[in-house]
């Protein structure tokens, strides 16, 4: 990593240009970060790094690429229509044994997911997206110590965000009731019980001169 002011300013700089889509300077920084760790140039790394609902994301793509280039990828092989992927992906490792997936993403698998055809680039796009969702998971399969679990922007985009924030404001909504419970409600009564002992101790305070400023 290189000195982090250096990489500040650079990111101030690469955040003003039109040819990604980073344009907070924070951004910039985290993906050319993650962009040095898997090896990549800050280019590739703007081009192919996004921001999808709030998660650092990936191109399908850019996850067979590492794959292809990881010394012990031994092959794949594609088979993608409009109807379903197969993706077979196969690892070699370092004792010679081999690994080996088959990943299948189908368009029924989409309509379960509520993707088909209520998103447009589902519905527009079929063969495109079930071979990025099928590609994604045989990375992650097989060779997690590339992405680390990172997920495809194609993938992500089909993230319920609705479904999120209602979990988060149940979840604050049984906080609330918790801490209700916990904690009774005091009547007026206790309230000014609650005062007089605390002026009584303010007034002892100051009559015995233990504030602190007797001297003064």
């Amino acid at each position: 990593m290189n000195d982090l002011v250096t990489l500040q300013s650079i990111s101030k700089e690469l955040a003003q240009s039109r040819l990604h889509a980073h344009r907070n300077p924070a951004d910039v920084l985290f993906v050319v970060s993650v962009g040095e760790f898997l090896g990549l140039n800050a280019a590739t790394a703007l081009m192919n790094i996004y921001n999808v609902n709030g998660m650092p994301t990936m191109k399908a793509d850019l996850k067979l690429a590492l794959a292809k280039r990881h010394p012990e990828y031994a092959g794949c092989e594609i088979d993608a229509n409009t109807e379903r992927c197969i993706v077979k992906m196969k690892r070699r490792n370092e004792n010679g044994t081999e690994e080996s997936i088959i990943s299948t993403f189908t368009i029924e698998d989409a309509k379960r997911a509520g993707l088909f055809p209520k998103k447009d680039n589902w519905r527009m796009y079929p063969q495109r997206m079930l071979k990025a969702r099928a590609i994604s998971y045989a990375v992650n399969d097989l060779f997690p110590d590339i992405v680390f679990g990172m997920l495809s922007s194609e993938e992500a985009q089909d993230i319920d965000r609705h479904t999120e924030k209602t979990i988060a404001t149940e979840y604050k909504i049984i906080e609330s009731e918790a801490e209700t419970t916990d904690q009774p409600k005091q009547t007026n009564d206790e309230f000014a019980e609650i005062m007089a002992a605390t002026q009584g101790v303010m007034r002892n305070l100051v009559d015995n001169k233990i504030d602190g400023f007797d001297n003064e």
